[in-house]
């Protein structure tokens, strides 16, 4: 069984660029190893489907990577490889979905800093790896399932919206950049995802606005303005409207020392 008390090591983090063929030379997948490929960009097929920006591949010992893609728009991946105590079976999807882009982005940063810094052989740090990608497979799975069947229009919607929430978006814009019409633009936000793109736009726009006034010290308004808001004051009425309470309030709230008293330091 796939687990964390089966990881051994983190083994290696690297960002792989295929090269412009339709076919590449597939690798096996020894013995007492996992490796993990997530696409950062490009096309790649599996099972007659097309896959794109922040699907998943989770192959075990005994398979093989996956290799078909196109010489037109070759895919590129992170390559997550861990040695493991003994051969697992596998228990969760061979493919799966990253929810959010941003999040991902940011985790591989991370990932890539700390695997080629000091920390490259440190225990804790590879079993922080392997469950947090461990943890968005299963969360991906639990969600919905049909996530991976989403139209390729409506994933490049959703990948431009995930990296550009910040700018001013417009609905020609992202219709363009699905290479849709308007009006089949929101239909599919609507059939997919039982929103409307402008409240899909607003929700990343959000929740790149919690996880600041939590974890962050920068103004109110700074975080307005670096989440796409037009003011400060939209950017309030929004989250008071969604969350039933203010940024600031919602800030003090998830204040991780909020209940600790305060010492005095000793001069």
């Amino acid at each position: 069984m796939s687990n964390l008390q089966n990881v051994e090591q983190l083994l290696w983090v690297s960002h792989f660029s295929a090269p412009a063929v339709d076919d590449l030379k597939p690798h096996y997948i020894e013995d007492r190893t996992e490796l993990v490929e997530i696409i950062t960009g490009g096309t790649l097929f599996f099972k007659n489907k097309e896959y794109h920006k922040g699907a998943i591949f989770w192959h075990v010992a005994g398979e093989h990577t996956i290799h078909k893609t196109t010489a037109k728009d070759p895919y590129r991946c992170m390559v997550f490889r861990f040695k493991m105590n003994k051969n697992t079976e596998r228990d969760i999807p061979r493919v799966s979905i990253w929810n959010n882009l941003n999040e991902m982005d940011m985790f591989f940063s991370q990932a890539l800093r700390c695997h080629h810094g000091r920390q490259c052989k440190n225990i804790a740090f590879s079993h922080y790896v392997y469950s947090r990608l461990y943890w968005e497979v299963v969360y991906s799975d639990n969600l919905a399932n049909t996530e991976l069947e989403l139209p390729v229009s409506l994933q490049r919607a959703i990948a431009f919206i995930e990296k550009g929430f910040h700018r001013k978006l417009s609905l020609d814009t992202l219709a363009l950049h699905a290479a849709v019409s308007k009006p089949y633009l929101f239909a599919l936000f609507k059939e997919y995802l039982s929103v409307s793109p402008h409240k899909y736009i607003n929700d990343c726009r959000l929740n790149h606005a919690r996880k600041l006034l939590a974890g962050s010290g920068k103004s109110i308004k700074e975080i307005a303005d670096e989440c796409g808001f037009r003011s400060i004051a939209s950017f309030y009425r929004l989250f008071t409207q969604r969350h039933n309470t203010s940024p600031a309030a919602y800030r003090n709230n998830n204040n991780p020392y909020r209940t600790l008293p305060l010492v005095a330091l000793d001069k």
